[in-house]
């Protein structure tokens, strides 16, 4: 499966500097049974008003729900079946462009708006998933990974299907780059190809976020080849021809 790549503006490198265990976030609704686990500790049954900390991996149940706030003011809802890593985290409101936030998307799924460290400093967010990496600005999105217990249940195809409710997000592949505006449902396939609609190119019909019934695929990392593309792509946008801005 070609691996890929999404992102808005400009990818950026993040080095050591948040401290284990500092308090990155709330829990503000959780629904059946959840967890944190910070490395080399036990499991914490998750609550509301329960914290979340740096390097805390958050995995919902079968019949999980969970919604967070980060201390920089974004929200992000997990669904069912999901596993989440802060893999870093830092924020100070009076050097908010000084903060950091690395989060992972291990399985599952997941939507969210953007806060405080996105908009001092887009390059200082990112979020990683199995098939892709995003970087926003001031963005509301969300993601749905349709894997083959997807598609046997549903009829949806193998492949990436997401929607931007704010801002912009650029999707990149080995062949293309897309921009992808505010309104825009968009699907990329096992190959790669990008295809982008005013209409959600899923048949079924989901809930508001974070009502999820997608089954869990196992991490994977980001193709160093198409990370590299892109950053080619963004330092120089003239330089790719096969550019389809959407307008």
């Amino acid at each position: 499966m070609i691996r890929i790549l999404v992102v808005g503006f400009m990818l950026f490198s993040l080095t050591a500097g948040a401290v284990v265990d500092e308090k990155a976030g709330m829990v503000i609704l959780s629904l059946g049974k959840n967890f944190a686990q910070l490395p080399d500790s036990d499991a914490r049954a998750l609550k509301r008003k329960s914290e979340i900390y740096n390097q805390d991996t958050v995995t919902t149940a079968t019949n999980g729900r969970l919604q967070l706030r980060f201390t920089d003011g974004s929200r992000l809802s997990l669904g069912e079946g999901s596993q989440f890593y802060v893999e870093q985290y830092q924020y100070a409101e009076d050097a908010a462009n000084e903060g950091r936030s690395v989060y992972k998307l291990l399985k599952g799924s997941l939507r969210t708006i953007t806060g405080a460290i996105s908009k001092a400093d887009s390059d200082n967010y990112l979020l990683k998933t199995p098939i892709a990496t995003i970087g926003v600005r001031g963005t509301d999105y969300e993601l749905t990974i349709c894997d083959r217990y997807c598609e046997d249940d549903s009829g949806d195809a193998i492949g990436l299907y997401g929607q931007v409710f704010e801002g912009i997000i650029l999707a990149a592949t080995e062949s293309q780059t897309v921009d992808i505006i505010s309104g825009t449902h968009f699907y990329i396939s096992e190959m790669g190809r990008i295809q982008v609609s005013s209409q959600s190119f899923l048949n079924r019909i989901e809930d508001s976020m974070p009502d999820f019934k997608m089954e869990a695929i196992p991490a994977q990392d980001v193709s160093p080849k198409i990370e590299g593309n892109l950053q080619q792509q963004l330092d120089d946008p003239g330089t790719n021809e096969n550019s389809n801005r959407v307008r």
